[in-house]
């Protein structure tokens, strides 16, 4: 009886050890600390690796340049840490490629070399519209640098703002956080960003009547 009570307590610390996670590399290691899942001991060499279970499969497949190689790690624990990161690669890989796809399927600006557009029936000069970058003047060689960095900085403010202005948003209008990960919503924050200042939601009256038609596809 006492031993079963023991084998309890041993599995239960070594539950709060492991990361709830399918990931191959908690199969090598546990973690440090459970309240810091960036620190975790490899169970073939005891080594302490910084980084996260990331780091530690590089670590065990040997792969050098961010970590030292497990000296214990078999063909196979390489090999299987080895297949585990270039998974994990072509999942970034075909993440950033479907980004890049929704980007493209959302173009409003036909013409930006355009002299006027007509707003409520009066002629006014186009306005230029479009990343951050282009805000940028034609400066000489010895400040180019000092521009790039007032850019960046410019940059990260001016998104932080718009970041802001959407969890608010978020917050006030009840909308589920995972929302934000739907490629219909990516696209028209890309239009938006097109379109530049000055753009007008649709009315609730448009949403339910004119727009209710609309079908829901790909690349629309």
């Amino acid at each position: 009886m006492q031993n079963t009570s023991s084998n309890d307590t041993q599995c239960a610390s070594e539950d709060i050890l492991k990361a709830n996670s399918d990931d191959i590399g908690w199969d090598y290691c546990e973690l440090v600390d459970p309240r810091n899942n960036r620190k975790v001991k490899c169970k073939l060499c005891n080594k302490i690796v910084t980084g996260g279970v990331f780091r530690l499969k590089q670590h065990v497949a040997r792969i050098k340049g961010n970590v030292s190689s497990c000296k214990k790690s078999t063909p196979i624990d390489q090999l299987k840490c080895k297949q585990a990161l270039e998974e994990v690669k072509r999942s970034k890989d075909k993440k950033r490629k479907a980004l890049e796809e929704n980007r493209m399927e959302v173009n409003i600006i036909e013409n930006k070399e355009a002299d006027c557009v007509e707003i409520d029936g009066v002629s006014r000069k186009a306005r230029t519209v479009g990343p951050i970058d282009q805000f940028a003047r034609a400066i000489s060689s010895s400040e180019k640098k000092r521009q790039q960095n007032i850019n960046e900085t410019l940059f990260k403010s001016r998104t932080n703002e718009v970041h802001t202005y959407m969890a608010r948003w978020v917050h006030e209008s009840g909308v589920s956080f995972s929302s934000i990960n739907n490629d219909s919503f990516r696209r028209f924050v890309e239009a938006v960003g097109q379109f530049g200042p000055g753009y007008k939601p649709a009315t609730q009256y448009q949403l339910r009547e004119p727009l209710a038609g609309i079908k829901i596809q790909k690349g629309f």
